[in-house]
């Protein structure tokens, strides 16, 4: 008889509906008899949507960089996944797992479900500055590349 095989299910945001998906494939997973684990930040507290009951869950509350960086390093312990799971292609789901992957070796999965950048203008965003904006973007407390959820990651 074998052992099921665990997934470490990583979500971008588990704050503000940035679990309902993530909730959802973990569900699915369960029925395909996988052990399955929900890893995530949130960003903003309290989780929502709660967690079903039947789902194990395991958070911490997000933040921004370089706060974030010891985030990541608590996220990284809590993946124990044969397979690693990364809802959204966002340093806060696929970039925490390329980092689990580097370490274990483990498979990633990417589960995209739209086109990012729509939420954000397409095609048509553009991050346009001058040099002395984009030096205050990642060194003033404020900055919009402090943010591990902004658009341009």
């Amino acid at each position: 008889m074998s052992m099921k095989k665990k997934i470490s299910v990583l979500a971008p945001d588990l704050s503000g509906g940035g679990g309902t998906r993530v909730y959802l494939l973990a569900e699915v997973l369960q029925k395909l008899n996988y052990d399955v684990k929900v890893v995530g930040c949130a960003f903003r507290q309290p989780l929502y949507p709660p967690p079903p009951s039947y789902l194990t869950v395991e958070w911490i509350p997000g933040s921004d960089y370089p706060q974030f960086i010891g985030a990541i390093w608590q996220l990284l312990q809590k993946i124990d996944g044969d397979i690693i799971y990364a809802v959204k292609p966002r340093p806060t789901s696929l970039g925490i797992a390329v980092l689990k992957k580097l370490q274990s070796r483990k498979p990633i999965i990417l589960d995209i479900d739209d086109w990012e950048m729509s939420w954000f203008g397409g095609d048509n965003w553009r991050y346009y500055v001058k040099p002395k904006q984009l030096l205050r973007d990642i060194i003033k407390s404020d900055g919009v590349f402090r943010n591990p959820q902004y658009q341009w990651y």
